[in-house]
């Protein structure tokens, strides 16, 4: 069993936290488009000066978000950014493992 001591546990904490966060406001930002600041903040738990911070972020990460200003504004994916593949479940991933053996084994 593996000991953890506070300093790490405390690393941990600070450093898996925002990056959590980050994958979930490209995940939101995938799924909807522009998205307003105070939502995006209100979803991710944090204040909207995180948000812009986790916005810069994928930007430096190379994924183009957009930020709009005003009264309808907030955050979005830059358009004609190509998305991702998708990412599948445990149940999806297994039906799409790889080439199909049938029959006899391919030869060495």
């Amino acid at each position: 069993m593996q000991l953890w001591t506070l300093s790490v546990l405390f690393r941990i904490f600070l450093v898996s936290r925002p990056a959590t966060r980050v994958l979930a406001l490209l995940e939101v930002l995938q799924d909807r488009g522009l998205v307003p600041a105070a939502e995006l903040a209100d979803r991710l738990g944090v204040d909207a000066r995180s948000v812009r911070r986790y916005a810069t972020a994928l930007r430096e990460l190379g994924i183009p978000v957009e930020s709009v200003r005003g009264r309808y504004g907030g955050h979005r994916p830059a358009p004609g950014y190509p998305p991702p593949p998708p990412v599948l479940g445990d149940g999806q991933a297994r039906g799409r493992g790889g080439p199909k053996h049938h029959g006899a084994p391919p030869p060495p």
